[in-house]
């Protein structure tokens, strides 16, 4: 098979003669990667011209055509055609539609592609079909008006070999995968060709890519290993300060213990709860919550001291016949705060106290000298009132002496009260002291030793975190380039193959198609045909039918039949075509729901044209007239529209002995538009279809 494609080269039709054109590609002229595998035809520009000046059209009566009785099926014609589309990136399903009678049924042969990149308005737009041997042909429109296209003709061998006419239909897609793969027309095509054409510079900079992102991961791991050494070296330090100052608190645990157990000796009586357990992360707060509690307390003894020594000096007042004064007594908890050590004032500031001082030794202390000074005060608080309650009538009254002996009853147990809170203070004060001086110790020695290794400790950890995230991330782009590689050595081998697709195909040059709805074989002449029927109803009166041969194996053009078909003044224009075993031809008119079919020759001989209508009109059940075709098995004619098509056979139609149960239905519910039928030595059909654009075959002969 001679296998060749255009080159970008673009031609026309001008004034209904084909003038096949070629693109030049020179040096300096630099083509996509797609391009370079297509070879340019040779031009053809001796086309022989056959011109009827009569009529071609026979003389009848229209009264004369009768009609077959037949009742058609009811098929609703779309007021929209049914649009699906393809995934580049997904194995297509095939298509399958069975006929409402189930006789016939319909399967995806392989999809056709969106163009064969003859011209950017491609948009997957076919218009006829036809087999002949192992060679099907499609024509292409560029759209509706422009009546530009071109051929395309596959090799059934080809494409078997290729890979598109699997038994198991896994390549029904990749001709319409190929042909979208190398678009010159998009960014994915350029980007596929550019790819394929530069493939070592892409494959460097990948490479070198690659290389890039493994040093990285090396990178990486050099810092994880390099931080892993340093959080080893903090944990060992951690290790020593955390022995040291778990050495420290046992001391400390050791002598709250051993004041608690003496304590406890010394009064029975009184509960006391015994020191919690301290440790390096909890010693803070629990010595905070201690001294929290100590101050407290003090205050609570500066007020009670307060009243009793106001309850002496009233005393002493009354004694000389004084009216009482007031005294002023500081509070013991400031003043117990201002003696303490520097150190407890640091951490109160440093550090955060949340513990509850019930919990702590020293608080167990605290709350047991509570106890006994809340005890000896409610002893003695009904004579303080008394006291006070007395200065303050004699301030305003006049004050009575009392004499020394009553002076010195009263002052005796005040003196006792007074001596007993002072012990309390100072005892209370000591114990604070001692708690200051652990707190010291900890935040300015071991705690503080302990605090920075930990938090180097943690703060080295979290850089690992960041090196394990770092190697993880350096990983994925060593990945990433990886599949890049992989992806263009897969580019390479998808466009080899791709591009052998596109090879395979045969494809004119753009000309002049018409409509592109007549493509046909003469099984005599062995040669394909074309009308060019550039208006979609009838022709002016000075016009003419032009319909054009073409050599089926390099689809350069022979000649051109040139005719009118006049009939009661209307020139009728040709919009199907088709041949039966014997080289006669065929086309058809819809009338309503009457279709009339013309039978008639072009002469190879002579160049003339004739055509005669058959005597008998077919109720065909179609709204648009698609298409006209013949199956040489069968020696049926088919009349092709949107979901119906209709079968006469073509000697009996010849003949004007139609009858009803000659005529055969086979009609559909797909909503989508049926543009032509064809068939091959066996009978089977292959239908062409819109949108998306395929072609599919039957599963057995149609009869």
């Amino acid at each position: 098979m001679n296998k060749w494609v255009r080159l970008g080269a673009i031609s026309a039709i001008s004034l209904g003669i084909f003038a096949f054109g070629y693109g030049y590609v020179g040096n300096n002229v630099r083509v996509s990667a797609a391009e370079q595998f297509y070879s340019v035809p040779n031009a053809n520009s001796n086309i022989q011209q056959e011109n009827n000046t009569s009529n071609a059209m026979s003389s009848y009566a229209d009264n004369s055509l009768q009609t077959v009785a037949t009742t058609p099926p009811s098929v609703a014609a779309p007021s929209k055609y049914v649009h699906t589309s393809l995934d580049m990136n997904s194995q297509n399903k095939a298509d399958s539609y069975t006929s409402q009678d189930g006789s016939t049924t319909f399967n995806t042969y392989y999809y056709l592609p969106e163009g064969f990149h003859v011209k950017s308005t491609e948009h997957g737009n076919y218009q006829s079909s036809v087999q002949v041997g192992d060679n099907i042909y499609v024509v292409e429109s560029m759209g509706t008006g422009t009546n530009q296209g071109a051929i395309v003709r596959y090799n059934v061998n080809d494409l078997q070999q290729l890979g598109v006419l699997n038994p198991d239909g896994s390549g029904i897609d990749t001709v319409w995968k190929a042909l979208k793969y190398i678009s010159p027309y998009t960014q994915s095509g350029n980007n596929h060709s550019s790819q394929y054409a530069n493939y070592q510079s892409y494959l460097d900079d990948a490479n070198s890519q690659l290389q890039n992102t493994k040093n990285q991961v090396q990178n990486a791991q050099d810092q994880l290993a390099s931080d892993q050494q340093e959080v080893d070296d903090y944990q060992t330090e951690l290790d020593k300060s955390t022995k040291a100052g778990n050495q420290q608190i046992a001391k400390i645990q050791s002598q709250l213990n051993t004041a608690y157990k003496a304590a406890k000796k010394a009064d029975k009586n009184t509960p006391m709860p015994k020191p919690a357990k301290l440790t390096l992360d909890n010693f803070v707060d629990t010595m905070k919550s201690a001294n929290s509690v100590y101050d407290d307390r003090l205050n609570k003894l500066a007020a009670d001291e307060q009243q009793v020594r106001q309850s002496m000096s009233d005393l002493k007042a009354a004694l000389k016949g004084k009216a009482p004064k007031s005294l002023a007594v500081s509070s013991s908890a400031a003043a117990a705060k201002a003696g303490s050590s520097a150190s407890a004032s640091v951490s109160d500031t440093d550090s955060d106290a949340s513990a509850d001082s019930s919990s702590s030794a020293s608080s167990a202390s605290a709350s047991s000298d509570d106890t006994k000074a809340t005890s000896a005060s409610a002893t003695d608080k009904s004579s303080v009132k008394d006291s006070t309650t007395d200065s303050k009538a004699n301030a305003k009254t006049k004050v009575k002496k009392i004499s020394k002996q009553e002076y010195q009853k009263q002052m005796l147990p005040l003196t006792k009260k007074l001596t007993k809170i002072t012990n309390q203070k100072n005892d209370i004060k000591s114990k604070r002291a001692v708690n200051s001086k652990y707190l010291a110790q900890y935040l300015n020695g071991f705690g503080k030793k302990w605090n920075t290794d930990t938090t180097n400790v943690n703060d080295a950890k979290d850089l690992i975190v960041q090196d394990q995230q770092a190697i993880t991330d350096a990983n994925q782009a060593v990945v990433n380039a990886q599949k890049a590689i992989d992806q263009l050595s897969q580019n390479q081998v998808d466009f080899a193959k791709y591009s052998a697709i596109a090879h395979a195909a045969q494809i004119s040059p753009l000309i002049n198609i018409g409509h592109g709805q007549t493509l046909s074989y003469n099984p005599v002449t062995k040669n394909l045909y074309l009308a060019q029927d550039e208006t979609s109803g009838d022709l002016p009166a000075s016009g003419s039918n032009v319909i054009t041969e073409l050599d089926a194996n390099t689809l350069q053009p022979i000649k051109q039949f040139n005719f009118q078909l006049m009939h009661n003044n209307v020139n009728y224009a040709i919009h199907t075509l088709t041949f039966d075993n014997d080289g006669n031809a065929y086309f058809g008119r819809k009338s309503g729901k009457n279709y009339q079919i013309f039978k008639g020759q072009l002469n190879e001989t002579t160049g003339q044209v004739n055509f005669a209508p058959v005597p008998q009109k077919i109720k065909w059940g179609g709204t648009h007239n698609q298409g006209l075709t013949y199956n040489p098995v069968n020696n049926r004619l088919y009349i092709v529209s949107d979901d119906i098509i209709t079968s006469v056979p073509a000697d009996k139609l010849s003949a004007g002995t139609v009858q009803p149960s000659d005529v055969n239905y086979i009609s559909f519910n797909t909503g989508r538009e049926f543009e032509d039928l064809t068939f091959d030595a066996q009978g089977y059909g292959y239908l062409l279809m819109l949108w998306k654009p395929e072609i599919l075959k039957t599963t057995a002969p149609i009869k």
